[in-house]
């Protein structure tokens, strides 16, 4: 944090969300803040189920959230998304952090999903998908992606695909697709990206020092 520059520089620390701790998101919103960063809170993903029943939401039982612990996450996620409206240091939109709880307490949160329109996943290979759900099983040549982009066979499959689909929630996809849709998160992102041009950074890594200091991992 020391090191980075404090104009012109966003850097992010990528939090994934489990049963684990949830419950420190706002802690680890703030600790985040003090040292110039902002946070990036990303839904834990889990292995598919055995039976292919879902590919995003299924095994790791330890890491699935229980009713029980529903209306705590709720909650939290309400205090993150009141700090957001009031430029706190949080990347996600709004509107990602509305729709955050439902993937994890259910596995599905809608968004305007647009796989092979407002991006791709391209492989090492140069094998072209219009997400990573399709990797090795729907993929085209990069070489043919100009020639196959804006013809009606090709839209259709991907409506097709993308409605079958029992869905995901990656950042990396559904923030591109809010971005792009919605007015409030492209002015959200207009705003964090404006401070970060116009402001500086501050700094505090003696309250990160303090923390270590004081905490019981610190003497291991």
């Amino acid at each position: 944090a020391e090191m980075l520059p404090d104009r012109g520089c966003l850097p992010m620390l990528n939090t994934v969300v489990t049963p684990h701790n949830f419950r420190e998101l706002p802690a680890i919103v703030a600790l985040a803040g003090e040292l110039g960063f902002h946070s990036s809170l990303i839904p834990i993903h889990l292995p598919p189920c055995a039976d292919d029943e879902h590919r995003f939401y299924g095994q790791a039982p330890e890491l699935r959230f229980d009713d029980d612990s529903g209306a705590e996450l709720r909650e939290i996620y309400a205090e993150l998304i009141t700090l957001t409206r009031k430029g706190g240091p949080i990347i996600n939109s709004s509107t990602f952090l509305e729709r955050s709880p439902d993937y994890l307490l259910e596995g599905h949160a809608e968004w305007p999903c647009r796989a092979g329109e407002l991006f791709f996943s391209v492989s090492p290979q140069g094998r072209v998908a219009p997400c990573h759900a399709f990797e090795g099983d729907w993929e085209m040549d990069f070489r043919d992606l100009t020639k196959r982009l804006n013809t009606t066979d090709y839209r259709n499959e991907v409506h097709t695909r993308i409605a079958e689909c029992e869905g995901c929630f990656r950042p990396c996809w559904a923030e591109i697709s809010l971005l792009m849709l919605e007015a409030r998160a492209l002015g959200e992102m207009v705003r964090v990206q404006a401070s970060t041009k116009l402001g500086r950074r501050r700094v505090d890594t003696s309250s990160l020092h303090r923390r270590l200091e004081s905490s019981p991992e610190a003497a291991l």
